[in-house]
């Protein structure tokens, strides 16, 4: 078992543009997370939520003995009623579950993760 948490300023997020920014978004968010994201009232804090989760689920991910998980395989959605859903996906992770809590301000995103190892 590991746990992990992250907090982001969402200042940082803020003049972060689709189209201009397109090759960072590429190497962290998916489409899926990005037209989420995007289609919030407030992109910037739906960004640094989604960050601060993938942050946090890494480093659970590294305290449970896991690999060094890169923020582009670990995708963050939305379940049934509302809540942040993690998916795992890529070499070494699939011996592992998370769930992710996810809050946010206007001026800061908080995520606090645990991750389990389901091979043993």
């Amino acid at each position: 078992m590991g746990v992990g948490v992250d907090v982001e300023a969402v200042s940082r997020f803020e003049k972060l543009d689709r189209a201009e920014h397109a090759r960072f978004f590429a190497m962290i968010y998916s489409q899926a997370e990005l037209d989420y994201c995007f289609s919030r009232a407030s992109p910037a804090q739906s960004l640094a939520a989604r960050f601060a989760a993938k942050e946090a689920v890494a480093k659970a991910i590294c305290s449970a003995g896991g690999p060094r998980a890169s923020l582009d395989c670990l995708r963050i959605g939305v379940g049934a009623k509302g809540q942040p859903v993690v998916r795992l996906q890529g070499e070494g992770l699939s011996g592992f579950a998370a769930k992710v809590s996810v809050s946010h301000s206007r001026g800061n995103a908080l995520a606090f993760a645990l991750v389990v190892g389901t091979n043993g």
